[in-house]
Order: C-alpha cells, then sequence, then structure tokens
C-alpha cells in the first residue's frame, strides 16, 4: 500500500469522525455553515412574526378599542296608553339617545298578542330590548290612590324582555346595565311627581297609612330574561369552541397533507384523483371528528332540546360538520398555494377574524 493509500484512508476516517451525530459544539468552527443557516432561518422568521403582530393583531384590538361602535337598539311599546305609558316613554325616549342602547317607540297594534308577541320577537332577535308598559298600569296606580290598596306592586306597570344567551356579554355589560339605569331614574322622577301632586290631596294620609308604596315606587319595572344564558358549559361551544373547530380543521389538513406526502399521492395521482381524494377524505373524516366533538359537549350535559326537541343534537352535529368542512376546504386550497411552511401565518389571521 502506498503512502499516499494510507494518507488519504486517514483523511476519509478524520472526515467519517467529524461527521457523527452530536458531536459538535454550537460555536465549533466546523459548525459555521449550519450556524448561519440557523440564524437566517430562525431571524427571517421572527421577522415574519414580527410583521404578523402588526398586521393581525390589532384586528381583535380594534375590535374591542370601541365596544360597540354603534348603539344597540331597542324597543318601548306602550300596552297602558294612559298617564304611565306617556310619562315612562318621554322619559326613556330622549335619555336613551345619550347611552348605547338607542329606544324606539313600536305601536302596540304591532303585537296582537300582547307581551306573548313582544316576548317572541326578542326571542327571534328583531330587537335587543324591550319595555313593555303592561295594559291598566295606569288604572291600577289611579284605583291604588283612590282606594289605597296594601297589595299594589309598581312592578307590575313596567316589563322589561331581553335574551342573555343571544350575547352574554352585551346582555351583562351593556344592555342590563344601562336599562337598569334608564329606569330607575324614570320611575324617580314619575315618583316625585306624582308625590307633588298628591301633596295637597284630601287622601294623602289614607295613602301613606294603607299603601305608602303607592308613593314611594307608582311605578318599577321586571325583568323577564326570555332566554337566560343558563349552561356556562355553553360558552366552550359559541365562543372559543369555533376556535376550536378550526385548530382541528388545521391538525386535519396537515394530517392529510402529511400522509399524502409520505404515500407520494401528490406526486403520483392525477390531478382528478388528486383533488377526489382530498374531497372524500375530507367529507369522510370531519363527519367523524364533529361527532366527536359533538359528543364531548353532550356529555357535559348541555341541553340541545330547547330549540329543536330531539333533533337539537343531530342538528348541532350537522352545524360543526358544515363547519369542519367550511374552514377544512379553505385551507386545504391555501396549502397549495402558501405550502405547510406559511399557512400557520394564514391560521393567525383567521383565528383573530373568525370570532
Amino acid at each position: 500500500m502506498s503512502n499516499y493509500q494510507i494518507v488519504q484512508g486517514t483523511s476519509s476516517s478524520r472526515s467519517i469522525a467529524q461527521e457523527k451525530p452530536f458531536s459538535r459544539q454550537f460555536f465549533s468552527p466546523s459548525n459555521a455553515i449550519h450556524r448561519k443557516i440557523y440564524f437566517k432561518t430562525l431571524i427571517g422568521g421572527c421577522f415574519l412574526v414580527v410583521i404578523t403582530i402588526f398586521a393581525v393583531l390589532p384586528i381583535y384590538w380594534g375590535a374591542l378599542w370601541k365596544t360597540p361602535e354603534r348603539s344597540l337598539h331597542g324597543w318601548i311599546v306602550d300596552f297602558d296608553e294612559g298617564q304611565v305609558g306617556h310619562a315612562m316613554t318621554a322619559q326613556l325616549v330622549p335619555a336613551s339617545r345619550d347611552t348605547k342602547l338607542t329606544l324606539t317607540v313600536m305601536p302596540s297594534n304591532n303585537f296582537p298578542g300582547g307581551s306573548n308577541d313582544l316576548s317572541h320577537a326578542v326571542v327571534e332577535q328583531q330587537t335587543w330590548v324591550a319595555v313593555a308598559i303592561n295594559p291598566g298600569a295606569s288604572e291600577r296606580l289611579q284605583a291604588s290612590y283612590s282606594n289605597p290598596n296594601s297589595s299594589y306592586d309598581g312592578r307590575d306597570a313596567v316589563t322589561v324582555y331581553g335574551a342573555e344567551a343571544r350575547n352574554e356579554n352585551a346582555y351583562r355589560i351593556l344592555i342590563r346595565p344601562i336599562i337598569d339605569e334608564l329606569l330607575l331614574v324614570a320611575q324617580t322622577s314619575f315618583a316625585l311627581q306624582a308625590v307633588r301632586q298628591l301633596s295637597s290631596s284630601s287622601d294623602l294620609a289614607r295613602i301613606m297609612l294603607n299603601s305608602p308604596q303607592t308613593l314611594t315606587t307608582p311605578i318599577s319595572f321586571r325583568i323577564n330574561n326570555v332566554v337566560p344564558f343558563d349552561k356556562p358549559v355553553a360558552s366552550a361551544v359559541t365562543f372559543v369552541g369555533l376556535i376550536y373547530v378550526l385548530i382541528l380543521s388545521f391538525f386535519v389538513v396537515m394530517i392529510a397533507y402529511g400522509a399524502r406526502e409520505a404515500a407520494g399521492l401528490n406526486k403520483n395521482l392525477t390531478l382528478r384523483s388528486l383533488i377526489i381524494t382530498r374531497f372524500v377524505s375530507s367529507f369522510v373524516s370531519y363527519f367523524f371528528l364533529a361527532l366527536f366533538y359533538s359528543l364531548v359537549t353532550l356529555a357535559f350535559q348541555l341541553d340541545f332540546t330547547r330549540k329543536f326537541g330531539r333533533a337539537g343534537f343531530v342538528v348541532f352535529w350537522m352545524l360543526n360538520w358544515a363547519g369542519m368542512l367550511s374552514v377544512g376546504f379553505a385551507l386545504e386550497a391555501l396549502i397549495t398555494l402558501l405550502t405547510p411552511r406559511f399557512i400557520p401565518f394564514f391560521m393567525i389571521l383567521w383565528i383573530i377574524g373568525k370570532p
């Protein structure tokens, strides 16, 4: 064996030894090329994340900055058409213009079924809230003035109909506090005016003795929450659950892409066959995933029977299936354009914009 062959064999052995895994330090001179690639990729990726922060996150921050930007709308319906109805309407309508809940007068003949029709309109989301001046409110009050009644209850004069389940945050943060404030101011103003009018009445002492509440609270109100948000677990479905559906769909898209790559289908199938494969896989996968997702909600005893009876669970399942299909197909289309490398950046945009 020549000296050249010996030297060549020794150099090859050293190269092999240098290429052993887990044998380099990060700042080793031999690691310079890999270190350069690492920093280039890391800094470039962080730069894209910074761009995403400034381009996407302000969408959500801005959505909450001035909430609500426009006033919500409510109704006042005067079924009484007497002193109480006129006084409450005259007080509430202008006062509500300075709040985030604008009240407008609706004719009582729009609701031939009375309070039942009005309650149904609130349930069907035709308005955010409805203030009903109940029929006979003025007559009951005048009767209590003329013949003091110890059982008189001013709360029978006004009923407020709201639907907390439509948007529990809007109901608790905006609608309920504004309505409480407006009606408390109105009832105080009405009580002061009524006392002034009765101050010279010979019946004042008798009223104070037998029915003092007729003077202190001649009118008040009751809140009728026609659709209460009494299932806290529903938050996981109505708000955060929508994000979970999007994330689960993203997982399926990435798993399916990896499966096609591992099987070589992306390169071996014809375009028509590849499209059919992606469609059929999505329909079948999301069908069963939506079922299991719905079963988790059912396991925590969320009542699905209130609106659609026993079919409520199937409706919920089909809605989840349709939701997963809609976002899944969109991601399937975009992963072709953006590739798996950049699809997470689009996911951030979609998660922020979807709620």
